[in-house]
């Protein structure tokens, strides 16, 4: 078996069992592979020739790319496969299509590149910024995220246009700016259990003008938190861009919507928002939730 899952498999009807926790308990979702490749032998290649809606299977490795996807497709980790940036100022991951497309991503951990220098954080800054975010979303794109990290860029997943993303069971930790940040009209919920947690490693984060939260929300932006968990942020845990939450302007015009078990705690690591107390109308608006955890309108 080693011996052919050492090259490209086209058309392979290999079937792969993902366990999942849905509401009653675990569950197997039986993925039939497209293409079978190691770790280390992904590449832009293989996405750009397998059609539009295929499930590329990667086995155990790393791959060191920076990758696009602009198509309907799956890229399933078995045995835990590694995707880190190749290139600093680069996303590990840019997903964009103008139409509609259906991407899922199942079981691998994302790392991000290092920004482009010590100047300059992105490689391409106008008109359309390219930059070191561990997933970059745009466009028309639908993205389903499952049992997911992203880590170690600057935003752990970074999301415009009017694209849809849904992230479930992941982890988005260690970024040096925000975990999650939203903007134009894009939608993103996170739910059962994701953890958005430690984001805002960059010595730039102790600068009061400089927010590096766990979701940073502006323009129409949607945010939808079920069951999510947000704790151990530099600065806020979740927070809109508007003046009462420290930014010099309001840039925020969307919703974010909180529901079940939701838990935001301990944010707030770099003390930047003490005294700002949590405001908005939302239930961490009390006066024994400590600053600096929630600010929506």
């Amino acid at each position: 078996m080693y011996s052919i899952l050492k090259f490209l498999i086209v058309g392979l009807a290999l079937v792969v069992l993902i366990g999942t926790s849905g509401h009653n308990g675990q569950v197997g979702i039986a993925q039939s592979c497209t293409i079978v490749v190691f770790g280390n032998q992904l590449n832009q290649r293989v996405i750009d020739q397998v059609p539009a809606g295929a499930i590329i299977c990667i086995v155990d490795g790393e791959a060191k790319q920076s990758l696009r996807i602009n198509k309907s497709l799956t890229l399933l980790g078995v045995s835990k496969p590694v995707i880190q940036s190749s290139a600093p100022g680069y996303p590990a991951l840019r997903i964009e299509s103008q139409t509609e497309i259906d991407v899922t991503i199942m079981g691998i951990t994302f790392i991000g590149a290092p920004d482009y220098s010590d100047s300059r954080e992105c490689v391409v800054e106008a008109p359309i910024w390219t930059c070191p975010d561990v997933i970059d979303i745009r466009g028309q794109a639908r993205v389903t995220l499952l049992q997911v990290i992203l880590s170690e860029g600057r935003d752990g997943l970074h999301v415009e246009g009017t694209a849809r993303v849904v992230a479930k069971e992941s982890i988005i930790d260690e970024n040096r700016r925000h975990g999650v940040f939203v903007r134009d009209s894009a939608a993103v919920t996170l739910t059962q259990k994701t953890r958005i947690q430690s984001n805002g490693t960059s010595d730039r984060c102790s600068k009061p003008e400089v927010f590096c939260n766990g979701v940073e929300v502006q323009g129409q932006g949607v945010v939808g938190l079920t069951d999510a968990r947000i704790w151990t942020n530099t600065d806020w845990g979740i927070s809109a861009v508007l003046k009462q939450c420290g930014y010099r302007e309001d840039n925020f015009t969307g919703r974010v919507i909180i529901q079940g078990e939701t838990i935001i705690d301990g944010n707030n690591r770099s003390g930047n928002q003490a005294s700002m107390g949590n405001p908005g109308s939302h239930p961490w608006n009390r006066p024994e939730v400590p600053d600096g955890q929630v600010c929506l309108p």
